[in-house]
């Protein structure tokens, strides 16, 4: 008995490592938001106001399965997404029954956001476009368009 109790509390220490290895290598939990988007308010033309759109609406050109927003009511703000595979994309902006689009121009980079999160996609904005049924003007306000929750352009209505 006192020979195995020996051999026991020799492979014990052993033990301990390996499992304290195989613990070690578990991926931790990301808590941190990881996809960029384009954070947009809207306000009002001449006052410069916060608005809230009565219905809101919001779909990449050409696609309607990649709705966003579908028929949202009082939304002061948006998110809009941006395609990293290609320099520029389109969304359709439904705004009160009116539609207008918007296209954005911008470069793609990635960022690590942390060791337990991975990497995410970056957009540096360069410049946007857009039409003037509803819309009155849209400014850039921040072209770093990044995971942190900060207003990127403003659109004027």
């Amino acid at each position: 008995m006192l020979t195995h109790l020996f051999h026991t509390y020799k492979t014990l220490p052993l033990l301990v490592l390996v499992v304290s290895f195989i613990v070690s290598c578990v991926p931790e939990s990301c808590y941190q938001e990881t996809t960029s988007s384009v954070k947009a308010g809207f306000y009002e033309t001449g006052t410069g106001l916060e608005l809230k759109a009565d219905s809101v609406t919001l779909a990449a050109q050409g696609s309607s399965s990649d709705t966003v927003y579908n028929n949202v009511k009082n939304l002061k703000s948006i998110k809009l997404f941006l395609d990293p595979a290609t320099p520029g994309c389109t969304w359709v902006l439904t705004l009160n029954g009116v539609n207008d689009t918007i296209t954005f121009f911008y470069e793609s980079f990635p960022h690590l956001v942390s060791k337990e999160c991975g990497y995410t996609i970056y957009h540096k904005l360069d410049r946007c476009s857009f039409t003037k049924n509803i819309i009155d003007t849209v400014i850039i306000r921040n072209t770093n368009i990044t995971v942190i929750n900060e207003e990127n352009i403003r659109i004027f209505l």
